[in-house]
C-alpha cells in the first residue's frame, strides 16, 4: 500500500459474514521518504583487530534499512573510516571515555556511529543523551554484539531519532489492552486473548532486550511500560515515547 499525501489516515475492515463491533481498523501515517547519511567510525586495537569488517557495517545497514522501511526512511553508508591512533577507544570503560569516544568529529551533517570492541555494563550500543551539535553527542556498537543482533543499530539509531527505552520489567502477566498500549495502536482491540503485554513489548525496536529474533517494530503511539532502568517498578507504567508519532525524521550529530 502506498500513500499519496502526507498525514494520518485510518482504515476499517469489513469481513463478509461478519457482523463486527467495533470493525477492526489500523490507524498510521503517510510520510515523505529521507535518507540520512551514517559515517562509521571503526577503532582498531593495539594488536591491529578492527572492531567491525566493512562487510557486517552493511550487513547491520542494511538490517537498519529493512526496520525503518515502516518509517519511509533509510540509511546510506557515508563512509567507514579506522581509527587507527586511540586503540584505547577498543574498550569503552566508562561514560566519561564513551563521550571522548563520540567528540571525535561532529557536525557530520548525518549519523555519527563508533563500533567498538566492548562497553562498559555489558550494553551492546549506546546513545549518547547530549544535544544535537554537541562535541559528545554520537552513538556506539560493540562489533561483534552487531553481528549476532543486527537490530543493535537501528534500536540506537531510534535513540538518535527521539524515541526511549522501554522494558518489561514490572508487568508480570498483564495481559494487552487498550490502557497499555494506547488509543493509537488498539486497532479495535483484535488482539490474541492471551496476549501479554512483555511479549508484545519485546517485539519492539525500542525493547531493551537484544536477545530477541522479532524486535524491530515501531507502533503508531506510545506504549505503556518501564524505564529498564528502574530495576524495581511498581504501580502504573507510564507512556515510553517509542511509536512513528515521535521520530525525528531528520537526525543528526
Amino acid at each position: 500500500m502506498k500513500g499519496w499525501q502526507e498525514g494520518y489516515f485510518k482504515l476499517e475492515a469489513s469481513i463478509n459474514g461478519f457482523n463486527l463491533n467495533p470493525k477492526p481498523y489500523i490507524k498510521g501515517i503517510v510520510k515523505e521518504p529521507t535518507v540520512t547519511q551514517l559515517y562509521f567510525y571503526v577503532i582498531v586495537s593495539e594488536n591491529g583487530t578492527h572492531a567491525i569488517s566493512s562487510n557486517q557495517i552493511y550487513a547491520i545497514t542494511a538490517e537498519a534499512n529493512r526496520i525503518y522501511t515502516q518509517e519511509a526512511m533509510s540509511y546510506a553508508v557515508a563512509s567507514i573510516t579506522p581509527i587507527y591512533d586511540r586503540p584505547e577507544w577498543f574498550n569503552v570503560k566508562d561514560i566519561d571515555m564513551f563521550r571522548d569516544l563520540c567528540s571525535y568529529t561532529n557536525n557530520t551533517g548525518g549519523l555519527e556511529i563508533y563500533c567498538v570492541g566492548s562497553l562498559p555494563e555489558g550494553w551492546s550500543g549506546l546513545h549518547s543523551a547530549a544535544r544535537t551539535g554537541y562535541p559528545e553527542c554520537g552513538l556506539a556498537i560493540v562489533g561483534h554484539l552487531n553481528i549476532n543482533n543486527p537490530s543493535v543499530l537501528a534500536h540506537e539509531i531510534g535513540h538518535a531519532c527521539g524515541l526511549e527505552d522501554i522494558s518489561v520489567l514490572g508487568l508480570n502477566d498483564a495481559q494487552v489492552s487498550q490502557y497499555l498500549v494506547g488509543d493509537d495502536n488498539w486497532s479495535g482491540g483484535y488482539y490474541p486473548t492471551d496476549l501479554k503485554h512483555a511479549d508484545l513489548i519485546r517485539r519492539l525496536l525500542m525493547c531493551q532486550t537484544v536477545n530477541t529474533d522479532n524486535r524491530g517494530d515501531i507502533p503508531l503511539g506510545s506504549l505503556r511500560g518501564f524505564h529498564p532502568m528502574n530495576k524495581n517498578p511498581s504501580g502504573s507504567p507510564p507512556f515510553r515515547r517509542v511509536g512513528h508519532n515521535y521520530v525525528t525524521r531528520n537526525p543528526k550529530h
